[in-house]
């Protein structure tokens, strides 16, 4: 192997190692952010019975479940998170683009079932 293929290589590497620790700040924003304003709906593990979501008249997503996931993009439910829905307030205008993005990549790292 030459030298130039060495530093191609080792640049490779290293420009993915940068990409993978900050997906993974991503998702340690986007949990912050679920635990601060999601959680008290959906809960701690997504099910849709955290403390106001047990009491709300129309049970919050469950994201547990795979019934949820089906027939939706990723860029519908994020239209979700921005715009609200029945009694989910709306976070565009609360939260940046990229907040909503990482909120919705922890939510999906989190609870979608494989």
């Amino acid at each position: 192997m030459t030298e130039r293929a060495k530093m191609c290589g080792l640049a490779a590497t290293l420009a993915a190692l940068s990409a993978l620790a900050a997906a993974a700040a991503d998702l340690q924003q986007g949990k912050a952010l679920y635990k601060d304003r999601c959680e008290i709906c959906h809960g701690a593990g997504g099910q849709g019975d955290g403390p106001t979501g047990r009491v709300l008249p129309a049970k919050p997503a469950d994201y547990t479940n795979p019934a949820f996931w089906k027939g939706h993009s990723d860029a519908e439910l994020m239209d979700v998170i921005r715009k609200g829905k029945g009694l989910m307030p709306k976070w565009e205008g609360g939260l940046s683009e990229s907040e909503i993005q990482n909120v919705f990549a922890y939510i999906k790292s989190a609870f979608k079932p494989r």
